[in-house]
């Protein structure tokens, strides 16, 4: 009886916590007239598909310019990994990014409601 409580009140905590978002389900609201804000949030939703080899997803994070290019890159799997390399992003490489954002020095477009990337 002593252990069926604490099993209880864990299972309580553990079915509670499913509806709540997290961060990485949160939805981010895409404007035209917030481009740093959407650019960066771009970035870390790379990061984050990146991470997970995500590739489809990632991809469509780029413009349909760079997706037409990045599929043809995909056909030589040599060229797809060094691509992969290239985006994917650790920390630091993360931040380094953020940075270029901040500077307007990154290339995106405003596509499909969101701010896409727009750079091999």
């Amino acid at each position: 009886m002593k252990i069926a409580l604490p099993l209880v009140l864990l299972l309580f905590v553990l079915t509670s916590c499913e509806d709540q978002p997290n961060s990485s389900d949160e939805q981010f609201n895409y404007s035209i007239d917030q481009p740093i804000e959407g650019q960066i949030q771009t970035a870390k939703r790379l990061k984050t598909y990146m991470d997970e080899k995500d590739y489809d997803n990632a991809i469509n994070l780029f413009s349909s310019k760079e997706r037409r290019n990045i599929e043809k890159i995909r056909d030589d799997q040599n060229m797809f990994n060094y691509w992969c390399l290239a985006w994917t992003l650790d920390s630091d490489k993360l931040n380094r990014y953020i940075s270029k954002i901040k500077k307007n020095e990154a290339n995106f477009v405003f596509e499909e409601g969101e701010w896409k990337i727009d750079e091999k």
